[in-house]
C-alpha cells in the first residue's frame, strides 16, 4: 500500500491533482451532501415508490391484438367480439361490406378443440383457416395475421370450434353485428339456402334407394322373425312395417314411402298434426313421396295407416304378403274377442288422445286459455295451437331458465294480444307441470291443473 501511496504522489506532483468531476462547484458541498445522505435511516430510498411503478405490463400478444383493435377503430371499422372462458378463444372481427366478408384481427385466440363432429365442411374450413396462419402458446392457438373469412355464416364456428352463426358476435355495447349490418342476415339466409339445395342434390334417387332400403329391411326382419305388413297404394304411398309384440307399438320401417298429400279434414285433426310431427323428425321429401329416413314408432298401428295414407284409417289397412290382417295373425295376443261386456274389439289406442284445458280469468295480467293433450308413453304434454298465454309471469319464476325458454318461444311463435300471447303453433313440453307453467307463467303442479271437459284432472283420468 506504501509504494502504491508513492505513485500517486508522484503523479500529482508530476501532473497536479485532478479536480472532482460532481454537480457541484466546490468539493465542500459535495462532501455536505455526502455526509447528509449517510446521515438517512437505511429504509429512506425504500419508502420512495419508483416513477414507473404504477405502470401495468401485458403479454406481447395482448398489446399486439389490442393495437389491431385501435388501429381497426381508427379507420373507422365496427370491432365485435367473441369472449369465452371454456374453451377458451378470445376473438375480435370487422365486416368488410366492400368485399362482404368478415376479417379476423391477428393475435385473436381461437378454441383448440371443436365438436363439429361430421361436418367435413367445418373441419376443412377450420383447418385451411389455422394452417400456416397460427401458433400455440400457454393459453392457447392464436392467430399470426388478418384472416379474411369469405363465408359470414360460418366464421364464428370456426372461433367456437362448434356450430355458430353470426349472432354470437357482439361489439362493446353487447349488440349483435347482425343489428348494424342487415346483408349479413341475407347472405346468412343465401347460404343455407345453399347449403341445403346442395343436399338436396345429393340425395337424388332417394326414392329408388328408399325402394331398395325396404326390401333389404324386409328381408332382415324375416330373418328377425318379425311379420311384416304392408300397405300398397298407386301413386299414393308403399309403406311397410311391423308390430312389436312386447310393447304393442308399430313401426313404419325406413325406406318406405309415405303419401306427400294429406286429407284437408284429416289434417286439421289431433292425428294430423301427429303426421305432421312424424314427417318432420321421421322423413325427407323427394319427388311425389315422403321417405322414412328411420324405422318411426307408433302409438298404434291404426295411427300408422293414418300416417301413411295421409287420411284417416284403421289397422286393417296393414296387409301381410299372403293378404292377411293384424287380425288374423294376431287373434289371441292383441284383439279381445266380442262379449256382451265388452264393447272394442281390439286394443289398440284410440287415434284421438282426451282433450285437457288450462282456464284462468279472474285477473288480467294472468289470463290464459290453454288446450292440450298428454302422451303417457313419454310423459310429455302438447300444448295446442292457438293456446294462450299469461301476459305477465310471478316473481319467482322470472329469470329462471324456464322463463327464458318461454320468453324464447314467445319471441318467436306468438302473437300478442290485449288479453295474452296467442301461440301461432304447438309447443311440446318435457312434462305436465312444465306445460302448465308454460301457459301460466308460474310454477304449478300440471296433474292438477290441466282438466278435460268434465272437470277431472290429468291426475283423475291416468290414475297418476
Amino acid at each position: 500500500m506504501e509504494a502504491e501511496t508513492d505513485i500517486n504522489n508522484e503523479y500529482e506532483k508530476l501532473f497536479g491533482r485532478a479536480k472532482s468531476i460532481n454537480l457541484f462547484d466546490t468539493d465542500e458541498e459535495y462532501e455536505t451532501l455526502r455526509e447528509y445522505v449517510f446521515r438517512q435511516s437505511s429504509d429512506y430510498i425504500r419508502s420512495r415508490a419508483l416513477p414507473f411503478d404504477d405502470i401495468k405490463l401485458m403479454p406481447y400478444n395482448e398489446y399486439i391484438w389490442k393495437q389491431e383493435i385501435e388501429s381497426a377503430t381508427n379507420d373507422g371499422k365496427h370491432v365485435f367480439y367473441i369472449k369465452q372462458s371454456q374453451p377458451f378463444c378470445k376473438a375480435a372481427c370487422y365486416f368488410d361490406a366492400s368485399k362482404g366478408n368478415i376479417v379476423l384481427l391477428r393475435y385473436s385466440y381461437i378454441a383448440n378443440s371443436n365438436s363439429y363432429n361430421k361436418d367435413f365442411a367445418l373441419l376443412t374450413g377450420r383447418r385451411k383457416l389455422l394452417m400456416n396462419k397460427s401458433c400455440q402458446d400457454k393459453k392457447g392457438r392464436y392467430l399470426t395475421e388478418n384472416v379474411r373469412c369469405p363465408s359470414p355464416l360460418v366464421t364464428a364456428s370456426y372461433v367456437l370450434g362448434r356450430k355458430a352463426d353470426l349472432s354470437e358476435w357482439c361489439d362493446e355495447k353487447g349488440k349483435s353485428i347482425v343489428t348494424y349490418y342487415s346483408e349479413l342476415a341475407r347472405l346468412q339466409a343465401q347460404e343455407i339456402k345453399k347449403k341445403e339445395k346442395e343436399k338436396d342434390e345429393q340425395n337424388k334417387g332417394i326414392v329408388l334407394l328408399g325402394l331398395l332400403n325396404g326390401i333389404a329391411n324386409y328381408l332382415t326382419k324375416k330373418i328377425a322373425s318379425r311379420h311384416i305388413f304392408y300397405i300398397e297404394e298407386d301413386g299414393v304411398c308403399s309403406a311397410s312395417g311391423y308390430l312389436e309384440e312386447d310393447s304393442k307399438q308399430f313401426f313404419i320401417q325406413k325406406g318406405s314411402l309415405v303419401s306427400k298429400e294429406s286429407d284437408i279434414l284429416y289434417a286439421s285433426s289431433q292425428s294430423g298434426k301427429a303426421r305432421l310431427r312424424f314427417l318432420d323428425k321421421a322423413c325427407v321429401l323427394k319427388a311425389h313421396y315422403y321417405c322414412v329416413s328411420k324405422d318411426a314408432k307408433c302409438r298404434s298401428a291404426s295411427a300408422a295407416a293414418c300416417y301413411v295414407l295421409g287420411r284417416k284409417a284403421d289397422f286393417t289397412a296393414w296387409k301381410d304378403d299372403k293378404g292377411k290382417s293384424l287380425e288374423e295373425v294376431y287373434p289371441n295376443r292383441f284383439f279381445a274377442p266380442q262379449t256382451e261386456s265388452s264393447q272394442l274389439p281390439f286394443i289398440f289406442p284410440p287415434d284421438e288422445p282426451p282433450l285437457f284445458h288450462i282456464v284462468k280469468t279472474d285477473d288480467a295480467k294472468r289470463f290464459c286459455r290453454a288446450s292440450g293433450t298428454y302422451d303417457s308413453t313419454g310423459n310429455q304434454f302438447l300444448i295446442l295451437k292457438d293456446s294462450i298465454l299469461s301476459l305477465d309471469v310471478s316473481s319467482s319464476y322470472r329469470y329462471t331458465a324456464s322463463d327464458y325458454q318461454r320468453q324464447k318461444f314467445i319471441k318467436l311463435n306468438c302473437v300478442k294480444k290485449s288479453n295474452g300471447f296467442v301461440m301461432k303453433r304447438d309447443a311440446l313440453c318435457d312434462s305436465p307441470s312444465a306445460a302448465a307453467s308454460f301457459v301460466l307463467g308460474r310454477s304449478a303442479n300440471g296433474w292438477l291443473e290441466w282438466k278435460d271437459e268434465s272437470n277431472k284432472t290429468l291426475k283423475e283420468v291416468y290414475n297418476h
